[in-house]
């Protein structure tokens, strides 16, 4: 049987560069999400 294969050891950068790119993306997903609401908000109802 064959070894099974090691795990990966992240570096702190590594972990942290993770965890910052990830916030950002919920943030902007935040702010469009609010964005778009805003503008339905303000848009005329008739259609």
């Amino acid at each position: 049987m064959s070894e099974a294969p090691k795990t990966q050891q992240m570096s702190y950068n590594d972990t942290h560069h993770r965890i910052q790119h990830r916030r950002e993306e919920r943030g902007c997903l935040y702010a469009w999400f609010l964005l778009h609401n805003v503008l339905l908000l303000l848009l005329p109802q008739e259609m």
